[in-house]
């Protein structure tokens, strides 16, 4: 009997029952021996897929799992290794001390396109974790204040921008960036579609956020970002920024749903050069600068609903243009909003007070008059103040007091006087006025005066005189005849 060249007696194995078992088999080709028992053994044939498969230096792909769950498959380990891509099975420590930076940028090359997952631990960063094309980075949470505790953190470990989107369609989601105090600027996006979903960026030694460049020679594309329920705080400088340095502005149509910036250094959200971005929903207070700045280079953006509370409010600055700014509200800060472009194109819509020189307004005023110009007008709608005003040579005024509006306007010699008041009764008063059927002068009109008004009021054919001290057949006229101040018949 054929027995491996293993002599039982003479190796000492009679009392060795397993390895007895194993040196009765009979050797053969493509076998493989396993135990049946207690000292006990077997060949089982050993197939070329089981050859291959102890071949292979990737054996995940010949081990199948099925997900729990209804209409789940069964997949290869590999492939549902493959589906979740972690900095971690590159290397990375999570500690918040371990340089982490090279085994994320080894996960982003391997990934290619896709979504880095990243686990509740904080990451650290030495140097720019640059974010490349179609490349999503999602955590588990992010914090809304600086003294929070995120469950996902990428934190600056020297003076670099911690996170560069350079990409195009790349985003950000479910994070927390900490600046550490040392890192230029958390999250600066360079690339066109970026998006950052629950992101927050705390303690920068610049902007918490930064969109755009300051380098003028840098190529590239921010247009058409997104960004819904950023968080910024304790920056040096300003929560968000919005600025292209180069001469051809190229950061256009971002979109801000949603913003908490709080105790920046500078401003909650500034915009420098850019255009046609809109703001939704900002919550700004206690920055050392404005809560919201419009510099003197930005065009054509909107502002919805944003709330400032504590030191400045919102600023439009000198030369900013074509801005709209729709219900803004406000608490303990001096001005809710300041137009001080020197410009007629900047719309401010409003439902509380104080602001400043607006092109157009709803609000109670405080200082308005004085710093309209030019034809500026503003509006508000409560009680007890002007309602419009025109700060023009010829302005006209909507007054409201004890529910009675009045409407007045600059006579002749220069004086402001009543012409129409309307009551809380809903009746319509118009003092001293001349009502005319058509365009001007020429049409036929409707006055009234005391005595006849023959030889006294010019008018056309087809005007009305009602008399104030008239009797019975003098207390209407018609004018029925001539182009001048006769030809008027008592009825």
């Amino acid at each position: 009997m054929a027995t491996h060249g293993i002599d039982p007696q003479a190796r000492g194995l009679a009392n060795r029952p397993n390895l007895s078992a194993f040196a009765g088999l009979t050797g053969a080709a493509n076998k493989l021996a396993y135990f049946t028992g207690s000292a006990a053994m077997a060949l089982a044939d050993l197939t070329s897929e089981a050859r291959t498969f102890l071949a292979s230096t990737a054996q995940a792909a010949y081990v199948f799992v099925t997900q729990s769950g209804t209409g789940a498959v069964s997949r290869s380990v590999g492939a549902s290794i493959n589906d979740r891509f972690t900095p971690e099975a590159f290397g990375a420590v999570g500690d918040g001390t371990t340089n982490d930076l090279t085994a994320f940028q080894n996960a982003i090359t391997a990934l290619g396109e896709g979504t880095l997952y990243l686990k509740n631990k904080t990451y650290g960063i030495d140097g720019t974790l640059t974010i490349p094309n179609r490349v999503t980075l999602s955590g588990q949470g992010c914090a809304a204040y600086s003294t929070s505790t995120a469950p996902t953190t990428l934190k600056a470990l020297s003076a670099s921008v911690v996170v560069l989107i350079s990409g195009e369609d790349a985003e950000l989601r479910d994070l927390n960036v900490d600046g550490n105090n040392l890192a230029v600027d958390c999250v600066q996006f360079t690339g066109s579609r970026i998006r950052l979903r629950n992101v927050s960026a705390h303690r920068s030694a610049r902007d918490g956020f930064r969109e755009g460049d300051d380098n003028v020679a840098a190529v590239y594309n921010a247009n058409v970002w997104e960004a819904q329920n950023l968080y910024a705080s304790n920056n040096a400088r300003h929560g968000l920024y919005v600025h292209d340095a180069k001469p051809a502005t190229d950061n256009q149509g971002g979109m801000l749903l949603g913003m908490d910036a709080r105790n920046n250094g500078g401003d909650g959200i500034c915009i420098g050069t850019s255009a046609n971005d809109t703001i939704i929903g900002a919550v700004c207070q206690g920055n050392s600068g404005y809560n919201i700045r419009l510099s003197s280079n930005s065009r054509a953006h909107t502002v919805i609903k944003s709330y400032t509370e504590v030191g400045n409010g919102g600023v439009i600055e000198s030369g900013a243009s074509n801005h709209i700014i729709l219900g803004a509200t406000y608490s303990l800060s001096a001005v809710q909003w300041a137009d001080n472009s020197g410009l007629l194109t900047n719309i401010l819509i409003q439902t509380d007070d104080r602001f400043q020189g607006s092109s157009f307004g709803f609000g109670p005023v405080v200082n308005a008059v004085n710093a309209a110009s030019g034809g500026r007008a503003y509006v508000n709608y409560h009680a007890d103040t002007d309602l419009l005003k025109v700060a023009s040579t010829e302005a006209r005024v909507v007054s409201s007091t004890g529910g009675i509006w009045t409407l007045k306007t600059k006579t002749v010699g220069g004086s402001l006087a009543n012409c129409m008041i309307f009551d809380a009764e809903q009746r319509l008063t118009l003092p001293g006025s001349v009502i005319y059927m058509e365009d001007g002068a020429a049409a036929p009109l409707i006055t009234t005066g005391s005595g006849s008004p023959e030889g006294v009021v010019t008018a056309r054919i087809g005007s009305l005189f009602m008399r104030k001290d008239g009797g019975a057949g003098t207390s209407f006229y018609v004018k029925e005849s001539g182009t001048g101040n006769t030809g008027w018949v008592a009825k």
